[in-house]
């Protein structure tokens, strides 16, 4: 974890910051948790880059999906460009690929990811199980690869929650004692 027992930022993680350590939400099963990611923003380390560490074990909860995770950050305060930037452009410069990935300036590879802002009331959950209500909500309605419609398998939602969202899973909590977590 990035926070002391006293819920402070730790030097180290300061330092390695001013190093030019880039942070990376990264949520998986063991890597998000509500009351860590304010206790960071409070103290203001926001993530550089959002990722979902998408795998079998987490579609169906707390993750779901890239959208869902931005969604997290965006009821935490993060700005909607901002965060959008944390899973295009930024992640396109450290990978060493700015003006072909992560954009939509002319020649670039078009990969576009259609989202819908939902106004409503969302049930989030964090790798605790801890559950907020968000206010907005990404919702995935559409994909471009290289400037054309994919066609493969997709998530279309038919309304503004997801099925996880109407109590029909719960996903129990996972307790790693160094990811998401105050140190012991």
């Amino acid at each position: 974890g990035i926070l002391d027992r006293q819920g402070q930022v730790y030097r180290s993680v300061w330092d390695a910051i001013d190093r030019g350590v880039l942070l990376d939400v990264g949520h998986g099963r063991g890597a998000f948790s509500w009351a860590v990611a304010r206790a960071a923003m409070r103290q203001d380390i926001w993530p550089h880059t959002i990722s979902s560490d998408l795998h079998q074990y987490n579609i169906q909860g707390p993750v779901f999906d890239l959208a869902t995770t931005v969604s997290k950050l965006l009821h935490l305060g993060m700005p909607l460009l901002e965060a959008i930037r944390r899973v295009t452009a930024t992640p396109a410069q450290v990978l060493g690929m700015a003006g072909r990935i992560g954009t939509l300036q002319p020649g670039a590879e078009a990969d576009i990811a259609l989202l819908e802002l939902a106004e409503g009331d969302f049930a989030l959950t964090d790798i605790t199980g801890a559950v907020e209500q968000a206010g907005q909500l990404l919702i995935p309605r559409g994909v471009y690869r290289a400037g054309k419609p994919y066609t493969g398998p997709t998530t279309q939602y038919t309304d503004h929650n997801p099925p996880w969202y109407h109590g029909r899973f719960r996903y129990p909590p996972v307790q790693p004692p160094h990811f998401g977590h105050t140190h012991p």
